[in-house]
């Protein structure tokens, strides 16, 4: 974002580093704690940001390059489909009950006799 490579520029006017390498473990871990959040790994942050770009109409396409992988296949595994997202796209799915009038009809097809 814009706000971000502000950010990121500032720091590096300034020669400092926006991230310590050697205790971003340990930040993370602690905000863990103090959240109450248990069984939260360092690497679901990258399912999450997958995850929150899909749902927000990016193509896969473009979530792939954001994550750097070579195959889209890993991809799909990163981006996953919420409950929610499954049950509000089977709601716009015609209903098939006959009180509403929605039943789906498919011509049948006659067959062929043999002589």
């Amino acid at each position: 974002s814009t706000d971000a490579l502000n950010v990121l520029s500032r720091a590096d006017a300034m020669g400092r580093y926006v991230f310590n390498r050697r205790n971003c473990r340990k930040h993370f871990e602690a905000g863990l704690c103090s959240a109450g959040i248990e069984e939260f790994r360092w690497h679901d942050l990258r399912h999450t940001h997958a995850t929150w770009l899909r749902q927000a109409g990016a193509p896969v396409e473009v979530v792939q390059r954001s994550l750097g992988h070579a195959a889209i296949g890993t991809t799909m595994r990163y981006a996953h489909v919420a409950d929610t997202e499954l049950q509000n796209s089977l709601q716009q799915l015609p209903t098939l009950s006959p009180t509403t009038g929605g039943i789906l009809k498919f011509p049948v097809k006659k067959q062929l006799r043999k002589s």
